[in-house]
């Protein structure tokens, strides 16, 4: 009986241990075309989370990053497993921000190369 209750804790221990390597973080690089010089742009704001816009509990995004006068990023996510969805808005001078871009969704998992914001 001692034997069995050794292997069952053994068998714990080592599930814990690889769900929490599964739980590893994960770099994630975006990049997206600057807006056109007339629009007079300033800077954009990445969002990512890990539900959907158009879900209809959507609250707003889990993460948002102001990244200046750029247009390449790269975020760190929370799990590699999990799906996360990314979106940028622009901004001017005087603060007003344009609608979100086009959707991206990062399969779990996903190999970690540059992908591509549209604007909407």
């Amino acid at each position: 009986m001692r034997i069995v209750r050794a292997v069952l804790a053994l068998a714990c221990l080592l599930v814990a241990l690889l769900l929490a390597q599964g739980a590893s973080a994960a770099d994630v690089p975006l990049a997206w075309d600057a807006n056109p010089p007339e629009e007079n742009v300033t800077g954009y704001v990445v969002f990512w989370g890990t539900v959907e816009r158009s879900a209809d509990v959507f609250v707003g995004y889990a993460h948002e990053l102001d990244v200046g006068n750029v247009t390449t990023v790269t975020v760190e996510i929370g799990s590699a497993f999990v799906v996360y969805y990314f979106a940028a808005v622009a901004y001017n001078g005087w603060g007003l921000r344009s609608g979100y871009s086009d959707e991206l969704v990062r399969p779990p998992d996903a190999p970690s190369k540059p992908v591509n914001v549209r604007r909407q």
